[in-house]
């Protein structure tokens, strides 16, 4: 059995040279063997939005979130990936959602400065809108 690593770093190669449904596939694979791991589940998204498929992006960040609950990424990738989907209110829902469980966490956007404007114009009504002035892919570039 692959060490989740292994899958990790030939999925982001292949992601990386542009080899876009075999990345898919190695990663897919990993899943099988290690189907709860949050940087294949990350991974798995990244691949399925380079080919612009969403809706199975959003079933891999669904996981996410189910299986690492106080992580911020499952959250902040749903919503993106529901706002592509034009689904909006639902995207609202999932951010909202992702700042109550992760208020706490050390994952949680509320402990990265460059966030804070964006929690603040979400909790006054603006709702969810991409940002320019966010460069940390680990809170993923917006709220």
């Amino acid at each position: 059995m692959g060490s989740w690593r292994s899958f990790a770093s030939k999925s982001e190669a292949l992601l990386k040279s542009n080899n876009i449904a075999k990345a898919q596939k190695k990663v897919r694979a990993g899943l099988e063997k290690h189907p709860n791991q949050a940087n294949l589940l990350c991974i798995a998204i990244q691949a399925f939005r380079a080919s612009d498929k969403r809706q199975e992006s959003l079933e891999f960040a669904e996981l996410l979130i189910t299986h690492h609950p106080t992580n911020w990424e499952g959250y902040g990738r749903s919503a993106q990936d529901l706002v592509a989907l034009k689904r909006f209110e639902e995207a609202q829902q999932h951010i909202q959602a992702g700042l109550k469980k992760t208020s706490q966490s050390s994952h949680s956007p509320q402990h990265c400065e460059c966030c804070l404007p964006c929690i603040r114009q979400s909790r006054e009504g603006a709702g969810v809108r991409q940002t320019s002035n966010h460069s940390s892919s680990r809170h993923l570039g917006w709220l």
